[in-house]
């Protein structure tokens, strides 16, 4: 990959995350809010990064980045995912994770994975609580569970399908349209391989950990409900949710940007700082 593009990519990117943070610190005023809790919030959202990060190092595991670069990728880019509009930071991150290992498909592949594993736990929590208290689902969450179905559906599928329809075209057809077809079998079962290369020996692993983030992301939630003095436990925790997957902001996910973002940029500056330092210091002594 390009590394001027990477250069400058790193720069306007961190450039509107800095932007954005200082537009949403100004215009927020904090008021009624509950200082008390925010030591346990703190903690947990320490807890909680320190899980994601070594959910997403073990799915890259066997790339070999080294570890305080991977961090320091992690830090930055979260940083950046909690500003960034439409999700976009996400896409940063596969550039991120694409540049270090010198493979953008590997680096998009092992966020796009990140995520799902993600939204198969999200699923779990939203379809039957709101089964249950409101009878019906909300369109989000049954958009949210139909693309969880296809997902699983074509990648279970795919193994035999791949087979099919290359006995099928390699035996019956030599025409140009076959060989297209062939080619992109082909091309969709790089990926597939790739896939599974990410998650071998790994499905339990990641499962039980995004099982524990989303525990302790709850506890998160409830404590800065806390702070903004409202203990509706669950609903308010569900509401974060609609509100974070619709792209659209409430008091409580306004309050959650700024903080998170606020506690991202302080492991930003320390850790470059500490990475600019130890630099130096290797230098000089070579």
């Amino acid at each position: 990959m390009n590394k001027i593009f990477v250069k400058i990519l790193n720069i306007i990117v961190m450039l509107m995350a800095i932007t954005i943070f200082a537009y949403m610190w100004t215009t927020n005023q904090f008021r009624n809010v509950n200082f008390s809790y925010i030591m346990i919030f703190v903690l947990l959202f320490g807890v909680i990064h320190t899980l994601r990060f070594v959910r997403m190092y073990l799915i890259i595991l066997e790339e070999k980045i080294a570890f305080l670069n991977f961090f320091k990728i992690y830090v930055k880019t979260t940083f950046v995912g909690f500003l960034l509009p439409f999700k976009s930071g996400e896409l940063y991150k596969m550039v991120c994770i694409g540049d270090e290992i010198s493979n953008l498909s590997m680096g998009i592949l092992s966020v796009i994975i990140d995520r799902i594993f993600d939204m198969y736990i999200l699923v779990a929590i939203m379809v039957p609580y709101e089964l249950m208290i409101y009878k019906n689902l909300s369109v989000l969450s049954t958009l949210v569970l139909v693309v969880m179905i296809f997902i699983t559906f074509m990648f279970l599928s795919f193994p035999s399908f791949y087979k099919y329809t290359n006995k099928f075209f390699m035996l019956n057809s030599s025409s140009k349209k076959s060989i297209v077809i062939l080619e992109l079998c082909e091309a969709m079962n790089n990926y597939y391989s790739i896939i599974k290369k990410l998650l071998d020996g790994r499905w339990g692993m990641l499962s039980t950990l995004t099982i524990f983030i989303w525990i302790i992301e709850f506890l998160e939630i409830n404590a800065l409900a806390l702070m903004l003095n409202d203990n509706r436990g669950v609903k308010y925790f569900i509401d974060y949710l609609n509100y974070a997957f619709s792209l659209n902001n409430n008091a409580l996910l306004s309050t959650y940007i700024i903080l998170g973002s606020a506690l991202m940029m302080v492991i930003v500056i320390i850790i470059y700082s500490m990475a600019h330092l130890y630099s130096r210091g290797a230098q000089k002594n070579a």
